[in-house]
């Protein structure tokens, strides 16, 4: 099965698209006690559960240690102007967001995922965001405030609650039915840790979800952009804020396509219990992204204003030193740190700036040891991407957004091969090569460089005008 972009869908969506379009009945069946159908809340375990098996483990683990979490808890208690439990007064529109897409901007934090919206819309917007705000940051939006508090203080109380015994019976029953859906490919390990995870947040969500629509219901707003809202696991707050007649938009944050199974839905979802717990608006970077999904939601393009910016303002490329960026494959430091090494004796003329994954940053003397403080080798020291990709020539990755969006820049872009590369990138940036053999072929590339691929479908022009033309009528039609 391919998309109408030439990209085939994984095998891992493939198996949940048709489970989902084969409308089995326990995917409409809710826990004991509740209206609304499981299902949507816990698909992307199970979808996380196949990729990892067809694909290998796509993320680093995030650790707390227990001294920081219990400052944290602390903190949520004290009064802070940044809590976003203490904002007051009407907002048309409230922006919910995860906080990592922010850059300093002189002297100030922007977010520069969604702060566009925010400024469009109007003063009164709010932009509530997970992630604690950083020591001495003033936001650029005025109305910015962090809903970390709130986490923390519903992680105590989830600590402190437990299911019945019915609901916890019922979510192990219905886990079981979804993975014999599945005919095999759910193993009982995966099985048992997705029923653990649904437990978890079946004790975690409901608490979270009645703390949010507090703020949600006291600023009143007629429309909720709510990132990641088409992942499922805040289904609950979803339909709560659609049956109060409020719009709920998503924006897109990185790469969609046939394979991200929290793009791609089922025919199931026609039904109005599964239908009502996703968002009722896709906001999307270009159109090309939309060519490549099966979802349910209205498809509107917006652009993306902060690319558009720093596009405007970069030199052409035969200004440009001779830099080339490595984006980090995260699966596999080793095969990435050994590529660069063996450029850096292939290219004694070009400086090499290797980007880790920024859930990599932490971690990364120690994930990465050899790279650190290496000569002609640089650690890209910027938050935002967009300030370090304007002086590069060409872009070095797996499959990212980062290579689409190295594109815009007129950069060269030379992608490794990886089980990814068929799913999310295809032919489209050409030549793909093997980290192994190819290191020849990838200096001979960089030194003659190559003709940019069209980039409108990916980033609509005009953004800016397209991000106030939706803030005019958001929420006013569906």
């Amino acid at each position: 099965m391919t998309s109408s972009t030439g990209l085939p869908y994984s095998r891992s969506v493939r198996l949940l698209l048709d489970v989902e379009d084969s409308e089995a009945s326990e995917l409409l069946e809710p826990l004991p006690g509740t209206a609304l159908p499981l299902w949507p809340r816990v698909r992307m375990f199970f979808a996380s559960a196949l990729a990892t098996v067809e694909l290998g483990e796509t993320g680093v683990p995030q650790r707390q240690s227990r001294a920081k979490t219990y400052h944290r808890l602390a903190r949520s208690f004290l009064p802070s102007r940044h809590d976003a439990a203490g904002l007051r007064g009407h907002s048309p529109v409230v922006i919910v967001a995860s906080g990592v897409t922010t850059s300093r901007e002189n002297g100030y934090e922007r977010n520069w995922l969604v702060g566009d919206l925010a400024e469009a819309v109007s003063p009164e917007a709010a932009l509530l965001q997970w992630n604690p705000p950083r020591p001495g940051s003033k936001p650029a939006f005025p109305r910015t405030r962090s809903l970390d508090a709130i986490s923390a203080r519903t992680d105590l109380r989830a600590y402190r609650r437990d299911l019945s015994a019915e609901t916890a019976t019922a979510i192990d029953d219905l886990v079981h039915r979804y993975a014999v859906l599945f005919s095999g490919a759910i193993s009982a390990e995966q099985e048992r840790t997705i029923a653990a995870s649904v437990r978890y947040q079946e004790r975690r969500a409901p608490l979270l979800q009645d703390a949010l629509l507090r703020v949600i219901d006291r600023l009143d707003p007629h429309t909720v952009v709510l990132e990641d809202a088409s992942y499922g696991h805040r289904g609950g707050l979803v339909q709560e804020m659609k049956k109060d007649g409020r719009h709920v938009a998503e924006p897109q944050h990185g790469w969609i396509g046939p394979s991200h199974a929290a793009y791609n839905f089922g025919s199931i979802f026609r039904h109005e219990g599964l239908h009502s717990q996703i968002p009722d608006e896709l906001l999307l970077f270009g159109e090309y992204w939309g060519r490549n999904i099966r979802h349910p939601a209205k498809l509107t393009t917006i652009g993306k204003p902060h690319l558009q910016r720093a596009m405007m303002t970069a030199p052409p490329v035969a200004e440009r030193e001779n830099i080339v960026l490595i984006a980090s494959s995260i699966t596999d430091p080793e095969a990435t740190t050994s590529l660069i090494l063996a450029l850096r004796k292939k290219l004694p003329d070009w400086r090499l700036r290797f980007r880790p994954h920024p859930s990599e940053r932490a971690t990364l003397a120690e994930r990465y040891p050899s790279l650190i403080d290496v000569d002609a080798v640089e650690i890209d020291p910027h938050d935002d991407l967009y300030a370090s990709l304007p002086d590069c020539r060409a872009v070095i990755g797996v499959a990212s957004t980062v290579l689409f969006e190295a594109a815009s820049f007129g950069c060269d872009i030379l992608v490794r091969r990886s089980p990814f590369t068929e799913y999310y990138v295809g032919e489209m940036f050409g030549t793909v090569y093997d980290d192994a053999r190819d290191t020849d072929a990838m200096a001979d590339r960089l030194r003659a460089g190559s003709t940019p691929v069209d980039v409108e479908s990916l980033w609509a022009p005009n953004s800016l005008d397209l991000v106030r033309r939706w803030a005019l009528t958001a929420g006013t039609t569906d």
